[in-house]
């Protein structure tokens, strides 16, 4: 994983910091113990330290997945890259990234906020129709890691629910906001039929830096497997942001990964060749009406249980 926004930097160096230090404080006074009893409790606390930090590596490091290990050695010996967009739909930056995709005969996959879907219906309607993939990317933006599990319910089925009431069919794939985990990621979208889709390489164009920046920091590095992260819309809906730089640095992505010989593929292409923890993705998305039992299952399920903690 590679960084490369200074805000970032700096708050993950914070994080990493204060952890080293805890751990290095417990360590400390381990060795300084006298009594065979602390020494004891001091190794159990720094286990269960050294546990916590992996654990929170896998909750919020998107690219610490399983799945991403069995697509690069799925696709070994290729250069394979799929070209992903996040956060949208959006006018006019949605609309100008589409007649991009056309003009350079591109696919790309589409993760999109229930309630901008609603603002722009007909940006969804015109993805799927060129050929696009499209997946949900919650109804708010909200981080489902710190959120109940009602909540995080609400905020699928409804992203889930704006897309199916515009296209009469629901998507199979998944994009957790900032790619934040949370506990039983993979049982509770296998239960939705959903995919959970992360990403190998940012540019972190959200930070709207220059076009040149995007560019230096796209060519900084390749590697034969990318599933490149982009946003056509803003996640936090800033009036005062914009995706200018991007539009105009696209093209140039575009014919960069052609000029390498890298093969553009959608999620729906590729991921339709691997198991996912819970079974097969379906090849179609699935009709409008089939997953309405299991979504009346798990919405029962969930009133249920906050029924009983009452």
């Amino acid at each position: 994983m590679r960084i490369y926004s200074t805000k970032a930097w700096l708050k993950t160096l914070l994080a990493v910091g204060v952890y080293l230090l805890i751990l290095y404080q417990i360590i400390r006074h381990i060795g300084k113990a006298e009594y065979l009893e602390v020494q004891f409790f001091g190794t159990a606390i720094a286990i269960a330290w050294v546990a916590l930090g992996i654990f929170c590596a896998w909750l919020f490091l998107p690219q610490w997945d399983p799945w991403l290990r069995k697509l690069r050695n799925k696709f070994k010996g290729r250069k394979i890259v799929a070209l992903t967009f996040d956060d949208g739909p959006s006018e006019p930056w949605t609309a100008k990234i589409l007649d991009i995709l056309k003009e350079h005969g591109v696919r790309a996959t589409f993760f999109v906020i229930g309630e901008n879907a609603k603002k722009h219906p007909q940006l969804v309607e015109r993805a799927h129709a060129e050929g696009h993939s499209i997946g949900g990317h919650t109804s708010s933006h909200r981080i489902l890691t710190f959120l109940n599990e009602k909540e995080r319910l609400e905020e699928i089925e409804n992203s889930i629910e704006s897309i199916r009431n515009i296209l009469g069919c629901r998507p199979n794939y998944f994009r957790l906001p900032h790619g934040f985990k949370f506990p039983g990621i993979y049982k509770v979208l296998g239960e939705w039929n959903l995919l959970p889709i992360t990403w190998t390489k940012g540019i972190w164009d959200t930070d709207m830096p220059s076009t040149d920046v995007l560019l230096k920091r796209f060519s900084k590095y390749f590697e034969p497997f990318e599933i490149l992260l982009l946003h056509d819309g803003i996640g936090n809906n800033d009036p005062n942001a914009n995706r200018e730089a991007l539009v105009e640095a696209l093209p140039r992505m575009i014919e960069t990964y052609k000029q390498l010989g890298y093969e553009f593929l959608t999620v729906e292409e590729f991921s339709q060749k691997i198991k996912s923890q819970y079974g097969k993705v379906e090849k179609k998305i699935v009709d409008i009406d089939e997953p309405s039992v299991i979504e009346q299952s798990i919405r029962e399920r969930a009133e249920k249980k906050e029924t009983e903690s009452k």
